[in-house]
């Protein structure tokens, strides 16, 4: 799609459906919410056939790369963050519902690639809030989005603006937000960069 909503091209990929897609390196990532996975070309060329994460079952609802490659899913059944290798094997796992405030609803996930922090978003069966992490998934504040939408479902991340963009399906609306990540006390801000994807 064009910024302004025009469809440029459609495809499919070998999964039965796409719950989550994100870019990794000059590709796109795209999962199924069941635990599978493949890579596909902006063409929609499947790359490689689907493979499986290490731990089977994943509700992903959506997912990011990592400065190091790694797969970062977010999923709210059972309700946990997961860092995959490349190739599917779990790494590292948070229960989110062991967090205060918990996050049970995750949905959105964008990462800014000027820190490395996650933002995830947590639906209205949730807190109906942003969740800021840590690049290694410590919990760094939260903020209501109560006063700006309900049900947020996508987010994305224009640190070129220092805006965040979040997505919410009630009134089929989305919200432009200006943002600063949490850094430490004293640290200068940062400069701007690159533009962002939603998924």
């Amino acid at each position: 799609m064009t910024l302004q909503g025009d469809e440029l091209r459609r495809f499919q990929s070998d999964l039965d459906r796409i719950k989550a897609v994100t870019v990794e390196d000059n590709h796109l990532l795209v999962a199924d919410g069941f635990g599978n996975f493949q890579r596909i070309s902006k063409d929609g060329v499947a790359l490689a056939a689907p493979f499986a994460s290490s731990q089977g079952w994943a509700n992903t609802e959506g997912m990011v790369i990592d400065a190091d490659g790694m797969i970062v899913t977010v999923e709210d059944d059972p309700e946990r963050m997961t860092w995959l290798s490349p190739t599917g094997q779990v790494e590292r796992q948070i229960n989110t519902m062991s967090l205060n405030p918990p996050l049970s609803e995750a949905q959105g996930i964008a990462r800014d690639t000027r820190t490395g922090h996650l933002l995830i978003v947590d639906d209205m069966e949730g807190t109906n809030s942003l969740y800021e992490f840590s690049a290694d998934g410590e919990l760094l504040g939260t903020t209501s989005l109560l006063p700006y939408g309900r049900d947020p479902e996508g987010i994305a991340i224009r640190p070129g603006s220092s805006q965040v963009f979040i997505a919410f399906d009630s009134g089929a609306s989305i919200a432009a937000f200006d943002y600063q990540p949490t850094l430490p006390d004293g640290a200068p801000p940062l400069p701007p960069e690159s533009d962002c994807l939603m998924f």
